[in-house]
């Protein structure tokens, strides 16, 4: 890595996230779920995890793995 903290930062950053969405995520679901929107929440879960990815892949994209 370029940086020895920045897998420190990026763990910190997703540990933040995990955190804040773990309290709200369910109560969100639980009234989309009851108002009739069942695949929405399902849907916004794969946006989500589709922005994160892309968030990281420029930081990541130049690393090399061990061995290669």
């Amino acid at each position: 890595m370029s940086c020895p903290n920045a897998a420190a930062t990026w763990y910190g950053l997703r540990t933040s996230i995990d955190r804040r969405s773990r309290s709200r995520g369910p109560a969100i679901s639980g009234a989309l779920f009851a108002a009739g929107f069942v695949a929405l929440p399902l849907v916004a879960c794969g946006l989500l995890k589709i922005a994160y990815d892309l968030a990281l892949w420029p930081g990541m994209r130049r690393e090399q793995l061990r061995g290669e």
